[in-house]
């Protein structure tokens, strides 16, 4: 009976996993939508009352339906504005619903140069990994989908 429990268990648990293969179709999907992402990154930051509420998640309501429908193209949940430690630097994250393993973020920040390089990884804890995309953008992962 135990046995059965511990295969169970383990079982559920990689089911829940993101493994490398789920990790670089986010990447390439990331990629194949490159052109997208700038483009609303362009739209976001052009304007003046979004990015001057930075810290805080962008109101749906306070999107022109030309981002919203390319947000909807790109699988994007909501959209989060943060300070970076450069001056005058916004960052904007995107939070994709692309997995229901965990949480799969993009962003924009061209304060941390050596993150963002394409092909930099890490992983900042057991729950979190960071990949640089190049030109300025990482990806995120939080395992810990609670």
């Amino acid at each position: 009976m135990r046995l059965l429990l511990i295969i169970i268990f383990g079982l559920t648990f990689n089911s829940c996993s993101i493994s490398k293969s789920d990790t670089d179709r986010y990447i390439n999907k990331f990629y194949s939508d490159k052109t997208t992402f700038e483009k609303v990154y362009m739209l976001l930051s052009a304007d003046k009352k979004i990015m001057s509420e930075t810290g805080y998640s962008i109101r749906n309501d306070n999107l022109s339906s030309d981002i919203k429908d390319l947000l909807n193209e790109l699988e994007v949940n909501s959209i989060n504005t943060k300070y970076t430690n450069c001056e005058n630097i916004t960052q904007i994250e995107f939070v994709t619903n692309w997995t229901t393993k965990g949480s799969v973020y993009f962003a924009k920040d061209s304060c941390d140069r050596e993150q963002s390089k394409k092909g930099f990884h890490t992983k900042l804890s057991e729950m979190i990994e960071v990949w640089g995309l190049g030109d300025d953008w990482i990806m995120w992962i939080d395992y810990d989908f609670i």
